[in-house]
């Protein structure tokens, strides 16, 4: 267990790292809560915003209500 920097990125040991097609990002262990709520908060929104579009609401009118696309 040791802190590794990585493209001028410190990485401590327990961090949470993640990454995807988009990029990577890393969430120190005293921010692992707050950062994993506010994610799953957002995927749900996202997950709304798809079913709307998916019925049939506009893109304007969805956007207005959840400013998540």
């Amino acid at each position: 267990d040791v802190t590794v920097t990585v493209s001028g990125v410190r990485i401590d040991s327990g961090d949470l790292v993640m990454a995807d097609d988009d990029g990577i990002v890393v969430v120190p262990r005293a921010h692992e809560d707050e950062v994993l709520a506010l994610a799953r908060e957002r995927a749900s929104r996202e997950s709304s915003v798809l079913s709307e579009l998916l019925a049939g609401e506009s893109l304007a009118a969805v956007w207005e209500r959840h400013r998540v696309l």
